[in-house]
């Protein structure tokens, strides 16, 4: 009969004692950070209290709050500036799946806004330069915007307005495309829909089908249509 020594099983048995609390170190902390951050998200106050303190980091004002980030959030107004470019819009509202963002990908089923302003810089007429690097618009997740209302916009740059009465539609922008279907963009004199995809890489290939209506004047004969 072969005795097994002791020392080296006794060991062992330590060496899996030690590595079981490890393990159950790190599942306790790990669901410790999923339920404060789910109780951050799930009540208002958290809610507002993260929104609040990422949007100081990123130079954003914040009007009044409503709902928290599990639902969604209405703002009462939100700004930004930075040098010559500056934004305000009004009566934000948007509802998204959080979960989403473990598969990489933002799901947001609405986003509205209305009296929306957009300050832009002004032009500069300046050459491009010869060895010029277009950019990719590719992003880290994927992003679905399922339907988008945007309301009275105003966009400015320098003594040029362009007034926009409505935006609307979807959007989804995956790795390699941004696709719409039925974006429409409407003001008082013309209105535009598209639906199909741009590259975001270049030469950012374009494939889409418009349809578009010019209101020059009262009469029938001043309105035109085209696609």
């Amino acid at each position: 009969m072969k005795l097994v020594p002791i020392k080296p099983v006794w060991l062992k048995l330590k060496a899996l004692s030690r590595l079981k609390k490890i393990l159950l170190s790190i599942f306790l902390s790990f669901s410790f950070v999923i339920a404060l951050l789910t109780s951050l998200m799930v009540t208002q106050v958290g809610s507002h209290w993260v929104v609040r303190t990422l949007a100081d980091k990123a130079n954003v004002q914040l009007g009044a709050l409503q709902g928290n980030l599990i639902t969604g959030l209405d703002i009462a107004n939100v700004d930004f500036k930075k040098d010559e470019l500056s934004l305000h819009a009004e009566k934000v509202s948007f509802r998204w799946q959080p979960l989403g963002l473990f598969y990489t990908a933002v799901s947001v089923q609405s986003l509205s806004a209305e009296n929306i302003k957009i300050h832009l810089p002004p032009s500069k007429n300046e050459p491009d330069p010869e060895n010029y690097q277009w950019p990719s618009l590719a992003q880290p997740v994927r992003v679905k915007l399922q339907s988008f209302n945007l309301r009275n916009i105003n966009i400015y740059q320098g003594d040029t307005l362009i007034p926009i009465t409505a935006l609307q539609g979807n959007l989804s922008l995956g790795t390699f495309h941004l696709r719409t279907s039925d974006l429409k963009l409407t003001n008082s004199q013309a209105s535009l829909q598209l639906n199909g995809s741009m590259g975001l890489r270049y030469p950012y290939d374009l494939d889409l089908d418009s349809q578009w209506v010019f209101n020059n004047g009262v009469k029938a004969s001043d309105k035109y249509v085209g696609q």
